[in-house]
């Protein structure tokens, strides 16, 4: 039985039905009460039932759609985790507790979901320069095109590069430590976008 967690519920949101029934069955026979949920109108069918807090499992790549769906949630009381194509040792880190690899054991899941805890704010400790340059970086740009784009020194440039990837925990820098670091702040922007603009006014 998961310790802490027993009387949560999971909600699994997939595009991918049989990605969902393996992942909710994996979960059902380590004592959570999981259940699929039809991206496009199980949150319907979410409030219906469950007034506790609870576990959603998102497995939803398109930017808007995700943005719709995340506005009909109560962030405040959900334990939220994104299904990540990338993995390896950049997961190790704690800033990437939002993501579950799509390839991992089942003991892993279980355990990412035990030992998680709800955030009250979603943000990540980079810069904008320092989040920008990721970017730039995933989409092919060298150092020396993003000082020009952003009037910088090459140094600098690298530097912000060196700074975001220790903040984020990345030891090694490849080309899928990249992509995941800029998925990571992708979705951190729009949970910031989407939680923290319900407490202030629109901060973007």
């Amino acid at each position: 039985m998961p310790k802490g967690r027993w009387y949560m519920k999971v909600f699994v949101l997939s595009e991918n039905f049989f990605f969902s029934f393996g992942l909710i069955s994996i979960l059902r026979r380590a004592g959570y009460d999981a259940y699929g949920l039809e991206p496009d109108d199980g949150l319907n069918t979410l409030w219906s039932f469950c007034s506790l807090p609870f576990i959603v499992i998102v497995d939803i790549n398109e930017r808007q759609r995700l943005g719709s769906m995340l506005n009909n949630i109560l962030l405040d009381r959900t334990y939220l985790f994104f299904i990540t194509d990338y993995d390896g040792a950049v997961l190790g880190s704690d800033y990437f507790d939002i993501f579950i690899p799509r390839k991992i054991s089942c003991a892993g899941i279980v355990n990412r979901l035990n030992l998680y805890k709800p955030r009250r704010r979603y943000d990540c400790n980079l810069s904008e320069h320092e989040k920008i340059i990721i970017q730039l970086l995933v989409d092919g740009r060298s150092l020396y095109l993003i000082s020009k784009q952003l009037n910088l020194s090459v140094k600098a440039v690298s530097r912000h590069k060196i700074n975001a990837l220790n903040k984020l925990g990345i030891c090694r820098m490849n080309s899928k430590s990249l992509l995941f670091a800029s998925e990571y702040i992708d979705r951190i922007r729009l949970l910031f976008s989407v939680y923290n603009n319900r407490v202030v006014s629109c901060i973007r």
